[in-house]
């Protein structure tokens, strides 16, 4: 066993007029053995959100969230009736009622609640719904499927959250993990831009492409402060330690990002290009407009890896400049000891026919020879620099 199914407790305890003490003490006992059962056995809790709100009052589920106990995996469903702009939440059952009725809907799932009931509802079979990794947007003649991404910096690298879209004329089916950043802001917004500006199940799309590019804006908006600090290290001697490393990472996520934007356009560009009869005009105007985004995105993105590719072309050609002028240095003393060197060798040799052995102011015309050399090579280089500057 997996887990363990308490919705019918919920019910339960929502059908019950509860006046007697000893109902709800039954219930809350019931209940809390479950719990301490899954909490020995280290079994999950399967509990529809709906069941939960309504067990809050027999038993502390903030408790059960601390063990990891809670698990959500009843699909939530949304309702938009566009004529009389009415929203709801319904059951699953009620799904076909309603949509025979005229209403829109969105069923916000997890990636593993796409069941066959589901698949039967819009025609689909299970072919369809398989994720192609090299394949982001499919367009039929009623329905397309596509994928966005999520970019989340992380000290790694850039971490990607997928969430794929199925949408049909009065269905929209989205999956997507339960951190998803851009379903989260889609919920939040979804019934208030419903109720002020939506005339058809096309501004759900608008909602979810939009929120992915505002992910993609802040996600550059974080890279971009990286390049700003990594530009500022390499003028400071102290903090370039690691400047390679952390650069090269830099680009390799800018580059993903700008991989990430692309296949958006795609997207769009999928979506925009020709008439869809499951996708009205004005959805896709408003499509349209957000693939002027994109292009500016992308364009950031490209100055953001010029701007640190030319911040690390000046670092390593003032570095050479460095080193050029240590070099000269040092070749210039190289240049006045050489002679010195060369006449130290050839007096040095323990031979006996050498006639300046002999001589009785030898040694100090040695270092006068030296010492004249030495002014001469001096002079003749502080000429040739002068020449050249």
């Amino acid at each position: 066993m997996n887990a363990i199914e308490i919705h019918l407790f919920g019910i339960l305890a929502l059908r019950l007029y509860i006046t007697n003490v000893k109902c709800v003490r039954f219930i809350s006992t019931q209940l809390n053995l479950i719990v301490c059962f899954c909490i020995e056995k280290n079994e999950n809790l399967v509990i529809d959100p709906k069941t939960l709100g309504r067990l809050s009052t027999y038993i502390n589920f903030s408790y059960l969230q601390s063990f990891d106990l809670i698990e959500y995996v009843i699909m939530k469903i949304w309702a938009f009736h566009f004529p009389s702009k009415e929203f709801r939440y319904i059951e699953p059952e009620e799904a076909r009622d309603y949509r025979s009725k005229g209403w829109k809907l969105w069923y916000d799932l997890k990636p593993n609640q796409f069941d066959k009931e589901l698949l039967s509802l819009v025609n689909l079979d299970e072919d369809n719904i398989e994720d192609d990794p090299y394949i982001w947007v499919h367009v039929d003649q009623h329905f397309t499927k596509f994928r966005l991404s999520e970019c989340h910096v992380t000290p790694d690298g850039i971490s990607d959250v997928y969430v794929r879209i199925f949408y049909f004329e009065d269905v929209c089916i989205t999956l997507a993990p339960e951190d998803s950043v851009i379903l989260d802001n889609v919920r939040r917004h979804a019934e208030k831009d419903f109720r002020e500006f939506a005339r058809s199940m096309g501004f759900l799309l608008f909602e979810i492409v939009e929120h992915a590019l505002n992910g993609y804006g802040r996600t550059l908006q974080v890279l971009a402060n990286n390049n700003q600090s990594i530009r500022g290290a390499l003028n400071n001697s102290s903090t370039q330690q690691n400047i390679f490393k952390e650069t090269s990472l830099l680009l390799e996520n800018l580059m993903t990002l700008r991989r990430h934007l692309s296949m958006t356009m795609e997207v769009l560009s999928r979506l925009t290009n020709r008439k869809l009869s499951f996708l009205s005009e004005g959805s896709q105007g408003g499509l349209k407009m957000l693939k002027s985004r994109i292009v500016l995105l992308q364009g950031e993105v490209v100055s953001e890896r010029d701007s640190l590719a030319s911040a690390l072309n000046l670092y390593l050609g003032i570095n050479a400049h460095r080193t050029n002028q240590i070099m000269k240095q040092l070749t210039v003393v190289s240049f006045v000891f050489l002679p010195l060197s060369f006449m130290a060798a050839v007096y040095g040799m323990n031979l006996k026919d050498i006639p300046e052995y002999e001589w009785d102011y030898g040694y100090p015309l040695f270092w006068l020879a030296a010492f004249v050399i030495s002014f001469c090579i001096i002079v003749f280089q502080r000429r040739h620099l002068r020449q050249e500057n």
